[in-house]
């Protein structure tokens, strides 16, 4: 257990940044999270939902708006890419090389400890898919068949672990290249392929994205084919990692200072806003948004475009200008600091909570328990963070 004076330092932590932040890291890091809890707090309430109250909420703005919080992970993706590359290029500058057990120490202390805790505590409470938790402890979970799955949420931090095994590896090799930046460019054209090369052989439709479970049924085969063969993967979501890749070897060339940002922050909107009209969670029988081939090809692209978008705003904020005033506010910096125990808790948090409500009786408040679920989540993050992600961050030193 953690002394006083050092709970003290890490609750500090929380307020008070440090000096050598990248600008609109915080920003973008805390609004995806709260997407993410925006999407699993919508997601988990239908089940508790008649079919009428289903209709409502997925059709409203708000839960429209919710259920395409899955793009949150592909803004986390391109910050994590863009974040540990620049730590290596920096490494690799200053001394020669990558120190590699040093570098997979700290992103172990920085990782694990909380992951284990969370996954002991869903075993507990909710064990379905314990069978396979040995996957979730060695990160190659993102491979499990969804029925099999444990702690389901979490094929995202398999990914993130799986690139941080892998890039240091390749890092040297990229860096030896003319052009690296055409290399990437490569990886992620030849991702967006394999997106739809996987899309027909596994015969998976554009339409729905969204676990049936939205209209009070069990997760049907569409849905479980897209989650098996497109959802999951390293080399169909790597995408947006090697975006962040490629934007922190843009940084290493060419100044920051001297980026347009007013045209960076309009290319990153004119990039999302249209993947975020196309609605994938529509509830079942509704007409799709696109044509068939057009959603085929939508399938393929739509998680590399918003990335690129994500891209752009944050490549906008290292300029300068509207993007940094708005994303290095001070009120994103608790969140983001939080964000990881806010992802690893939510749906156990959310969960419990929406089951906890149920069990009452109680006439059914959608926006109260949502808000509910927003503050059990919050509690349990800042509790986990204080006692077990920090301390172990503290022992990098």
């Amino acid at each position: 257990m953690p002394r006083p004076l050092a709970i003290r330092a890490h609750l500090r932590s929380l307020v008070q940044r440090p000096a050598e932040r990248i600008p609109g890291i915080d920003g973008l890091r805390a609004l995806a999270v709260l997407w993410v809890l925006a999407f699993h707090g919508v997601l988990f309430l239908a089940p508790h939902l008649e079919a009428d109250g289903v209709q409502r909420l997925t059709t409203s703005a708000w839960g429209r708006f919710a259920l395409q919080g899955e793009l949150g992970v592909d803004a986390f993706f391109v910050i994590s890419g863009f974040l540990i590359t620049g730590l290596l290029l920096r490494e690799l500058d200053t001394g020669g090389r990558v120190l590699l057990l040093r570098f997979y120490l700290r992103r172990a202390l920085r990782l694990l400890p909380a992951a284990y805790v969370v996954m002991a505590f869903c075993a507990w409470l909710a064990p379905q898919g314990i069978h396979t938790i040995w996957t979730n402890l060695v990160y190659v979970n993102n491979f499990v068949p969804f029925h099999d799955s444990f702690m389901g949420w979490a094929w995202s931090l398999a990914i993130e672990e799986q690139f941080y095994a892998v890039f240091p590896l390749v890092l040297p090799w990229l860096i030896r290249r003319e052009r690296p930046l055409r290399w990437i460019i490569g990886l992620v054209g030849a991702g967006v392929a394999l997106r739809a090369l996987l899309a027909w052989v596994g015969d998976v439709g554009p339409f729905p994205h969204h676990p049936p479970w939205l209209a009070g049924g069990a997760a049907g085969e569409d849905f479980v084919r897209h989650w098996d063969w497109l959802y999951t993967r390293p080399y169909t979501r790597g995408g947006a990692l090697l975006i962040g890749v490629g934007l922190a070897f843009f940084a290493r060339t060419s100044s920051p200072a001297t980026w347009p940002a007013r045209r960076l922050l309009l290319l990153g909107i004119a990039l999302m806003v249209p993947v975020l009209l196309v609605s994938r969670a529509a509830p079942p029988g509704e007409a799709p948004v696109l044509p068939s081939a057009l959603g085929h090809a939508y399938l393929a692209a739509f998680h590399t475009v918003f990335a690129l978008g994500v891209g752009a705003v944050l490549a906008s904020s290292l300029a300068g200008g509207l993007a940094r005033r708005v994303l290095d506010a001070w009120i994103w910096y608790p969140i983001a600091q939080l964000s990881y125990c806010i992802y690893l808790v939510n749906p156990l948090s959310v969960g419990f909570w929406y089951s906890l409500l149920a069990a009452t009786g109680q006439p059914l408040d959608p926006a109260g328990w949502q808000l509910g679920a927003w503050i059990n989540t919050f509690v349990t993050a800042f509790f986990l963070y204080v006692l077990i992600e920090r301390p172990f961050m503290a022992l990098r030193r």
